[in-house]
């Protein structure tokens, strides 16, 4: 039952979407279709994509994953985003350092006289 009332709103929801969609993209000039034209692809669009039904397993991890969440909100416990910056500075530290080592493999192979085979006479 409960399953049903989702899938209708979910469904009325969709319909919204495509309505709005459909006004703005001919308000745009994008598209001049009329609805009938669109019809045939409407009714065949339940066949390509039909319902999609989420195994019982899957709304029992939801359920538990959900009531672990709200156990430690409940507990004060706050589980942290990974932050950009962090990575951002790992990435530059290294970028950083394999230059440093570059520019002074470059520096140290540059003030080195030139070497030569022949011997002075």
């Amino acid at each position: 039952m409960m399953a049903e009332t989702l899938s209708k709103e979910h469904t009325n929801r969709w319909d919204q979407i495509s309505v709005r969609g459909r006004r703005v993209l001919e308000n745009l000039g994008v598209i001049s279709v009329s609805p009938d034209a669109l019809n045939p692809l409407e009714d065949a669009m339940p066949i390509a994509l039909p319902h999609v039904q989420p195994p019982d397993t899957f709304r029992q991890a939801l359920a538990d994953n959900l009531s672990l969440a709200a156990h430690g909100q409940n507990t004060g416990l706050e589980i942290a985003r990974p932050s950009k910056l962090r990575d951002g500075l790992a990435f530059g530290i290294a970028f950083g350092l394999v230059l440093a080592i570059i520019v002074a493999l470059i520096l140290l192979l540059h003030s080195q006289p030139a070497r030569t085979d022949a011997e002075p006479e």
